[in-house]
């Protein structure tokens, strides 16, 4: 049972003081307020570690992290700008030929035909595999929150007038736009595919229904 609080005398009168055992306070009483329960916290390490794919997930974010770090940094130029080179190359080609094909399923590249000109070429799984929703909001996540990070450096760069800088943002871009465009063109197709898909199959189940012998459209 709860302890009810005691009362305590006028001035130099004795009286009794019942202290509450605080866990016995019930809600809403006394000011108390309802303690929330523990949950999860939700962060990128997390969602990285229950990825179905963690190995690719890290690098899909490690690169642009260690990019945007080096950027603001911004300790040498030089050197700045040959390390950002880099990263920006191993996120770029991470991103085209390893995390989209095992994360979303999706795979674009650009290829030269024998008269020179050039055909973009955008695929999607056309298996049965399910995209899991954490690497899907990781994935898609990852490639337009780094574009949207370089967008406001760019920005930045503009106000102060820093030409030397703003040369390496529109890099970043560049190749970042190149990887949202190819792939925005792969689920776009892949959308398409799977409306096809369900459309033809389910024309064909009601003709066959319809023809059925013991169908009413058979006789």
């Amino acid at each position: 049972r709860r302890g009810q609080p005691g009362t305590m005398a006028g001035a130099g009168g004795g009286g009794d003081l019942q202290f509450v055992d605080p866990t016995d306070i019930e809600e809403g009483e006394f000011g108390a307020e309802p303690v929330p329960e523990m949950r999860s916290q939700v962060t990128l390490t997390n969602a990285i570690c229950h990825s179905s794919h963690p190995v690719a997930a890290f690098f899909h974010v490690a690169f642009k992290i260690a990019a945007i770090v080096v950027y603001i940094l911004g300790l040498d130029f030089v050197m700045s700008f040959v390390v950002l080179v880099l990263l920006l190359s191993f996120d770029f080609w991470t991103v085209k030929n390893v995390t989209g094909r095992l994360m979303v399923g999706l795979r674009w590249w650009n290829h030269i035909k024998e008269d020179g000109t050039n055909e973009w070429v955008f695929e999607s799984h056309k298996g049965t595999r399910e995209v899991d929703a954490l690497d899907w909001r990781i994935f898609w996540g990852g490639i337009f929150g780094g574009f949207a990070v370089w967008a406001f450096l760019l920005v930045i760069a503009i106000i102060k007038f820093n030409f030397q800088w703003m040369l390496l943002v529109i890099v970043a871009l560049a190749l970042s736009g190149a990887n949202i465009y190819g792939y925005l063109k792969c689920n776009t197709d892949a959308k398409k595919q799977v409306t096809g898909f369900v459309t033809k199959n389910l024309g064909a189940a009601v003709m066959s229904t319809m023809l059925a012998p013991g169908s009413s459209a058979a006789r």
